[in-house]
């Protein structure tokens, strides 16, 4: 932007260099006054993003109001997503296991819990200027390694998560990358409807509407851990709660490409009535030696606008995630 700017006023100023001075005057301060904001806006682009490490020990990338906190000594876990103090995610006082968001190995072949390596053991950080790299130690349970990088982008004002699953193993795996993420209990859960055919099942008391699944939290309703496997639409899944709109983009993916007996989205309740589980997959592959899966999510948070109706089918709500995740 300061780039343009100089090279207009050069231009400006080439062109009336000979005029009459007076006219100069006033042109160039004609030109400073309507330049001047995207000029600072600009820089408070640059500025606006930032990444620490806080008092606690975690990282924190802010993007203007909204924070999200990873803990690189407990699997790279993000442990916090918030719009100007305001909590989306679940945390260790609802559950001291489940809370937060990580990233699990799909299909679950593996018994309860997750391989501590990479599930809640300390990540290696590599921090370059606005980009947290955070990578685990080689993992013999499951044969792989996992590194998470985190990206805060002004452009659209969206945090960027891409996983890295690497085979460190001797032998041919077939893996999905699986990211789970925990929010209070409450609230609409929604996304798009995708193709039927594939491995599908619910007990969660979900209905069909405008072409999107809804799932409206009514506490009476859940009698134990429930589940929804559904294949998705569009890459996304929406959660919204208390006046915001937690949205995850993905990679769409067919029910050809969906790892056995998973879906790429799923709800889960516990039965505790705490917390719901929104979980997304990416494809299901088979990686040779050394091989790696590169699978990239987007999170955004916003504010509801009153104009934006809260309800099971609400079309105006389902247009405004489609409205962020589009925007450029």
């Amino acid at each position: 932007m300061k780039k343009l700017i100089d090279r207009i006023i050069q231009f400006w100023f080439l062109n009336i260099m000979y005029q009459n001075k007076t006219q100069l005057s006033f042109l160039i301060i004609g030109m400073i006054f309507i330049l001047c904001p995207y000029y600072i806006q600009a820089q408070n682009e640059i500025r606006k993003t930032s990444i620490i490490l806080n008092g606690t020990g975690n990282y924190e990338i802010t993007l203007a109001d909204i924070v999200m906190e990873v803990d690189a000594n407990c699997g790279a876990r993000i442990i916090s997503f918030r719009l100007k103090n305001q909590e989306v995610l679940s945390s260790s006082g609802i559950n001291q296991e489940n809370y937060g968001s990580t990233l699990w190995l799909s299909p679950q072949i593996w018994k309860w819990p997750p391989s501590p390596i990479l599930d809640t053991k300390p990540y290696q950080c590599e921090l370059n200027k606005n980009t947290l790299n955070l990578t685990s130690q080689p993992d013999s349970l499951s044969g792989c390694k996992i590194s998470k990088n985190f990206v805060a982008n002004s452009s659209d004002s969206s945090f960027s998560i891409k996983y890295l699953i690497t085979n460190i193993s001797k032998k041919d795996k077939s893996v999905a990358p699986w990211e789970v993420t925990r929010v209070p209990a409450g609230g609409i859960s929604f996304f798009p409807i995708g193709t039927t055919g594939g491995f599908s099942k619910s007990n969660l008391n979900t209905e069909d509407k405008n072409g999107i699944c809804w799932f409206r939290y009514e506490p009476e309703l859940v009698t134990g851990h429930q589940k929804l496997f559904r294949n998705g639409h569009e890459g996304w899944l929406a959660h919204v709660n208390n006046g915001l709109v937690f949205i995850k983009q993905f990679p769409d993916i067919g029910i050809e490409s969906e790892a056995p007996n998973e879906t790429e989205i799923e709800l889960y309740t516990n039965k505790d009535r705490t917390y719901i589980e929104l979980e997304n997959q990416g494809p299901y592959q088979t990686l040779h030696q050394r091989e790696s899966i590169s699978w990239t999510v987007k999170w955004y948070l916003r504010e509801l606008p009153p104009t934006v109706g809260i309800a099971v089918g609400s079309e105006s709500l389902a247009n405004f995630v489609r409205k962020i995740i589009t925007k450029k």
